[in-house]
């Protein structure tokens, strides 16, 4: 019984759906405030900038940057939950209709659904531990950056002052050889706020 309830946390948590679902979106919207607004102070934005978010959720990181970006520019967001990207589409009804807010379903670990180079910016804030394929997810990210682009992957490798040797791992092991491999540059990992007790990491890298 308790390994169900588990289970079924973490499949809402990866790809919520139904009722639960987009009450587990608004949920992470009130829990990730702290790292949201850091990740989003690190995108160093410029006007016309275009960014995509993937993993985009409930869609509060999206209406913050539209915001943010004012009258140029724009966003997108991308999401493998159906649930999360109406609950995102609604949120962010003001900047679709400005045509400077588009949303989609679609998975990153097998294709992003938009061209060559379209994106100055690309960040994901907690949703790397459900990418399937790290590296096809990374790869897509580079391709869809435009040269120069900068990436910006937020997530935690920890809790209350002990990082997770598994994250750890994968951080060294798995995601810096990828980026290495995709063609991004100045790679930098950015110690983040604690955020109910957990700790914020930053990778970011340039587009070479």
């Amino acid at each position: 019984m308790i390994n169900r309830r588990i289970s079924t946390v973490d499949r809402q948590y990866g790809n919520p759906s139904g009722v639960r679902g987009r009450m587990t979106g608004e949920l992470m919207v009130r829990q990730h405030g702290p790292e949201t607004l850091w990740t989003l102070d690190r995108l160093n934005l410029q006007p016309g900038d275009r960014v995509l978010e993937l993993g985009c959720g409930a869609g509060k990181a999206i209406e913050l940057l539209y915001n943010r970006l004012g009258q140029e520019g724009g966003v997108s967001g991308l999401d493998l939950s159906e649930t999360m990207v109406q609950a995102a589409a609604g949120r962010n009804r003001q900047g679709a209709a400005a045509c400077r807010v588009h949303i989609r379903q679609g998975d990153v670990s097998a294709a992003i659904p938009w061209p060559d180079e379209s994106f100055h910016k690309v960040f994901s804030i907690h949703s790397l531990y459900f990418w399937r394929d790290l590296s096809r997810a990374v790869s897509e990210s580079c391709r869809v950056l435009a040269p120069g682009g900068t990436i910006l992957l937020t997530w935690s490798d920890g809790k209350n002052g002990r990082v997770s040797p598994a994250i750890r791992r994968k951080i060294h092991r798995v995601l810096l050889p990828c980026m290495r491999q995709a063609g991004f540059q100045e790679i930098r990992l950015r110690r983040g706020p604690r955020s109910r007790g957990y700790h914020t990491l930053g990778v970011t890298a340039v587009k070479g």
